[in-house]
């Protein structure tokens, strides 16, 4: 897993699995505890200031689990968030985040069976706004 975050004052920021067991507070390091319905892990979100803006940019969402623990802990940090993009939508993500209050823009939307992708589509995110 890997999440970049656009800061006005960092270029990028990458969220990381993995890294150091315990918080560092002196290179800002916060450890991000998320569940999915696929895994549980620890991510490591480093270099995010009070008031810096950011756009979170993630390949894929599924059902969301990780995406809402990492704006969360954007939220504590202090940030504020510009914008969430997403280029795979597959699963119901975007509405679990939806409900929690944020707004997502996909890219594509992709359908799953047990075996194989089913269908792909252009995301309509005029769509997802209404949601």
């Amino acid at each position: 897993m890997r999440l970049l975050i656009v800061s006005n004052r960092l270029p990028i920021t990458v969220i990381k699995e993995g890294g150091s067991l315990q918080f560092q507070e002196s290179v800002g390091e916060i450890e991000v505890s998320q569940v999915t319905g696929y895994s549980k892990s620890q991510l490591f979100l480093n270099g995010i200031n009070k008031g810096d803006r950011v756009i979170v940019v993630d390949d894929v969402i599924s059902t969301g689990g990780t995406l809402l623990a990492v704006l969360k802990s954007l939220k504590v940090a202090g940030a504020i968030v510009k914008d969430i993009v997403v280029v795979v939508q597959r699963g119901d993500g975007v509405e679990r985040l939806s409900a929690e209050g944020y707004q997502v823009k996909t890219m594509v939307d992709v359908e799953v069976d047990e075996n194989q992708v089913t269908k792909v589509t252009e995301s309509d995110n005029d769509q997802n706004d209404r949601k």
